[in-house]
């Protein structure tokens, strides 16, 4: 809906997906911890679901999302290459 943006943030306790207010106000936050080792991510056009790939490449996250941005549950997986 163009007003968030999503990004790659890493840092020592890994690699997350944030996300920020497009035009500067308010605060962000976390979309996906470390521990669903993201890699990079897009969301839906409706703008209620973040899909992501893992850093190994071998599996792509559905996150669906509440209406402040928030991670509403667990990714779910779309694709798994498996191995």
């Amino acid at each position: 809906d163009g007003t968030r943006i999503v990004y790659r943030a890493m840092g020592r306790g890994g690699t997350t997906l944030r996300w920020v207010r497009a035009d500067g106000s308010g605060q962000g936050g976390v979309l996906v911890g470390p521990d669903g080792a993201p890699y990079d991510g897009v969301f839906t056009p409706d703008g209620r679901t973040l899909v992501y790939r893992t850093q190994d490449r071998r599996s792509i996250l559905a996150v669906p999302l509440d209406g402040a941005g928030a991670p509403a549950g667990p990714g779910r997986p779309v694709v798994s290459s498996g191995g």
